[in-house]
């Protein structure tokens, strides 16, 4: 990628460049770019991230709430990558598991099901009103 590229998906917050200082100290940066990538879909509602945080990270997304259609495409896309790994290696396990642990990832959060799902809000009249260091304020206190 052109320093224009990397620049252009990281401002969409769809690529990080590792300035997270714990993450560098434990080597999670090293070699940075090489044996990475990312895949982005023409609508920008799927990504596919290759050794960004955890081996593969794979992302749907959506601008209108349509959380049953994003959720099937993010199953849907899950059940590519695993087949197509099937595929390749001729396992049925392609994932690491544990029997106690459920799936293995590279970050200790996602353990289990290997799942996270957020959501992302925009908040402007909240902001105006009260600003954002109140409304930081005020979620803290809901840890």
């Amino acid at each position: 990628m052109t320093e224009d590229e990397i620049k252009h998906w990281v401002d969409k917050h769809f690529l990080f460049r590792g300035k997270d200082l714990m993450q560098a100290a434990s080597g999670y940066h090293a070699d940075w770019p090489h044996g990475r990538g990312i895949f982005v879909s023409k609508d920008e509602g799927f990504l596919m991230w290759l050794n960004e945080g955890d081996h593969l990270r794979i992302i749907a997304m959506n601008q209108d709430g349509d959380i049953p259609t994003t959720f099937a495409r993010l199953g849907k896309a899950a059940k590519a990558v695993e087949d197509g790994i099937k595929q390749v290696t001729g396992k049925d396990d392609v994932f690491a598991r544990d029997d106690v642990l459920g799936m293995i990832t590279c970050c200790p959060t996602n353990l289990g099901t290997g799942m996270r799902g957020s959501v992302h809000i925009l908040i402007p009249k909240l902001i105006k009103k009260i600003g954002f260091e109140e409304i930081d304020r005020i979620a803290r206190t809901m840890q």
